[in-house]
């Protein structure tokens, strides 16, 4: 899967559009004729300069560096657009892992859905936790995000600091991909870091010194279908009308959701009728992506394998067993 491709699947060069915080790897670069403003929390001096300073970096990236269009946090979008009068006139917002270090993911959604013209599509590339050091962590929960929502969160709280430290995990093996790898790799390589005490003390010492400046932190954890009963579950609550109007993946850490911003004419009654039965569905989704990303599935799998008399059933096997995978419309292959 091409993942420049897929996350600009929907995006044309003839139209308006957002990209959140592209830093030196613009996805639709304005070099290249597309008509993308962009959004972060930096100039772009200050970017270079924060780029420039980075040995990890290649100094031929700071070329790559964008007029920084809007300055801001992103989930503050709807603001920052709105001083320039150009709410609902854009086509399309893409992000390429941001999206699960916002604190506040509720309010960012309705930003982008005040930013987006009726049809205007959300497009973003986000890990999935079985393949990344979020692996051991729990899923990020509707009640997560509601309490974010409601405390009208900032910045990420100490228990989502500790949490990611303290069930942080690396692959051993094989090497060059060790906290972001892929998605069929034998968990049993996975090991947990050994830090709980440093996250402990950590938490402690932030609680008596809160200013201390903000730490970034994955916020929002989860797999592709945990991710897709959020969102349904905002739009059920009437939180937001973006509708997911396809998901693809998992594709190495990441997979990607395209969200449709609804014009308001949507039969809503006849997507409450529906709901719970969709979120039973995904919720015995959910546990079956967990299942067969554990040492235990990835087991199975290989005895199955092992079984498989020919490589059409070999397919079949790696499918029911590891799958499944995401495709057009949100349905599963």
């Amino acid at each position: 899967m091409d993942r420049l491709q897929e996350i600009l699947k929907f995006v044309s060069k003839t139209g308006k559009g957002i990209e959140i915080a592209p830093w030196f790897s613009p996805l639709a670069p304005k070099r290249e004729g597309y008509n993308c403003a962009s959004i972060d929390i930096l100039s772009a001096e200050q970017l270079i300069a924060r780029a420039a300073a980075d040995p990890n970096i290649p100094k031929e990236k700071l070329d790559f560096i964008e007029p920084v269009d809007f300055i801001g946090s992103a989930v503050d979008i709807a603001e920052i657009v709105a001083a320039k009068e150009e709410l609902g006139s854009f086509d399309y917002i893409i992000s390429s892992h941001n999206f699960e270090h916002l604190p506040n993911p509720i309010r960012f959604l309705q930003g982008c859905q005040k930013v987006l013209k009726p049809g205007g599509i959300l497009s973003m590339a986000i890990p999935d936790m079985r393949a990344t050091f979020d692996h051991f962590r729990p899923r990020t929960s509707i009640g997560d995000w509601l309490e974010a929502y409601f405390k009208n969160r900032t910045r990420p709280e100490l228990s989502q600091v500790f949490d990611q430290v303290s069930h942080s995990c690396r692959l051993t093996a094989p090497p060059g991909r060790e906290t972001a790898f892929m998605i069929d790799d034998n968990p049993a390589m996975i090991k947990p870091d050994e830090l709980l005490d440093i996250a402990y003390k950590n938490w402690v010492a932030l609680r008596e010194n809160p200013d201390s400046g903000y730490i970034d932190t994955h916020c929002s954890v989860g797999t592709i279908s945990s991710l897709r009963l959020l969102i349904t579950e905002c739009r059920f609550l009437g939180l937001i009308d973006l509708v997911v109007k396809e998901v693809a993946g998992p594709n190495g850490c990441e997979f990607f959701l395209h969200l449709e911003r609804g014009d308001g004419q949507a039969d809503h009654a006849q997507f409450k009728t529906g709901f719970y039965r969709e979120r039973a569905r995904l919720l015995h989704q959910i546990e079956d992506e967990l299942a067969k990303s554990s040492s235990w599935g990835w087991s199975q799998r290989q005895r199955e394998v092992a079984k498989a008399p020919n490589p059409g059933l070999l397919s079949k096997v790696i499918s029911r067993l590891f799958g499944p995978r995401h495709t057009q419309s949100g349905a599963v292959a």
